[in-house]
């Protein structure tokens, strides 16, 4: 009901645009631009513990996006699919058009699920606030559409300036997460963990040409959109395929990425133990890469403890919820969806091993 203003313009013009349907990107920007064009940028405001931040104390970098080519491509598009989408009359003069699409850009979040997937992109003035690190002691997750902020360190801080989450993804060479920094936020990380990925001690690349065939079965895969079941059995086995045909270590990248491919495509086509098989494989990377109280590496543990479950390896399951439950009530607390599911699934694993050790 709260949110109804400013949702009313956005579908009224989808009723009026459909069957199309701009793109997300396009209808994020709608919204911001309604909901400026009837409140100051100083009145949109959240909190953040002690502090409120409005949407006009976000950074925009428009000296860096003027300069470049392709993010100005994009920005143009985007405001040409929005005058289309609610009219003239809600855009501003395109000089702030560019600013308000520069703080859109730079702020945004990606929104997970439970499984660490990411489903959208939401702008939240408050935690926008942060600071990046390839090394954070913090970390968001969501439930929905609400963010949680999370230690995944001890914080000695009695400011903000001191806690770093982190912007791109763990699990990626220090080339590529420098280079998607610079392109999407326009500056240059030198923390530790920076540091000590260009002496290859967390991941490494035998080949760029093996690792380029990885990720384009991944992007082949998301381009589907929707896939049938045939569509994952096939991925599946080019997956495999590749495992099988190129003999790399298990922190290579491309060996990651292909193992991620096959694990995903194995559980959605009920191929349960050779999931577990690529999942086993990537716990010490993980963990390695991601950290002890990361998301991501909480998932792959319950992952596994789930399908142990199904197959009867009810000890050796109850071992990984174990360790599951303890990455989780960190990174999302006991207070969490995740946390609860998590809890719920380990006390029905031990009562039926607690059952089966009583029957014998």
């Amino acid at each position: 009901v709260a949110a109804w203003p400013d949702h009313k313009v956005e579908c009224t013009r989808l009723k009026e645009v459909a069957p199309k349907v701009p793109s997300p990107a396009a209808r994020q920007f709608a919204k911001i631009l309604v909901k400026l064009k009837e409140r100051s940028p100083t009145e949109i405001t959240e909190s953040i513990f002690t502090q409120k931040r409005s949407f006009h104390d976000l950074m925009s970098n428009v000296e860096h996006i003027e300069k470049d080519p392709e993010r100005m491509e994009q920005f143009m598009q985007l405001w040409c699919t929005v005058r289309t989408f609610i009219g003239e009359e809600w855009l501003p003069p395109v000089e702030m058009g560019l600013e308000i699409f520069g703080k859109m850009v730079i702020n945004s979040y990606s929104i997970c699920d439970y499984h660490n997937y990411d489903v959208g992109t939401g702008l939240y003035i408050g935690p926008s606030i942060f600071d990046h690190s390839c090394a954070p002691n913090a970390q968001a997750v969501f439930d929905g559409r609400k963010m949680i902020l999370r230690a995944i360190r001890n914080i000695a801080c009695d400011t903000l300036d001191d806690i770093r989450i982190c912007y791109v993804d763990l699990l990626e060479l220090q080339r590529e997460r420098a280079a998607k920094l610079r392109q999407q936020y326009y500056f240059d990380c030198d923390c530790s963990r920076c540091a000590a990925d260009q002496k290859a001690e967390y991941l490494e690349e035998k080949s760029p040409a093996l690792t380029a065939e990885a990720r384009a079965l991944w992007t082949a895969l998301r381009q589907l959109g929707a896939p049938s079941q045939a569509d994952y059995e096939r991925f599946r086995e080019s997956a495999e395929q590749f495992l099988k045909a190129n003999v790399l270590p298990e922190n290579d990248i491309g060996r990651v990425k292909a193992r991620e491919l096959a694990s995903y495509c194995c559980i959605r086509c009920g191929k349960f133990d050779n999931a577990l098989d690529h999942q086993f494989a990537r716990v010490n990377v993980y963990r390695k890469c991601y950290g002890t109280f990361h998301p991501s590496y909480g998932v792959l543990l319950y992952s596994i403890a789930k399908i142990l479950h199904y197959n009867g390896n009810l000890q050796d399951a109850l071992k990984y919820f174990k360790e599951a439950s303890d990455v989780i009530a960190v990174s999302h607390g006991n207070g969490h969806p995740l946390f609860r599911e998590l809890s719920e699934a380990m006390m029905h694993c031990t009562l039926e091993a607690d059952a089966t050790n009583e029957s014998h």
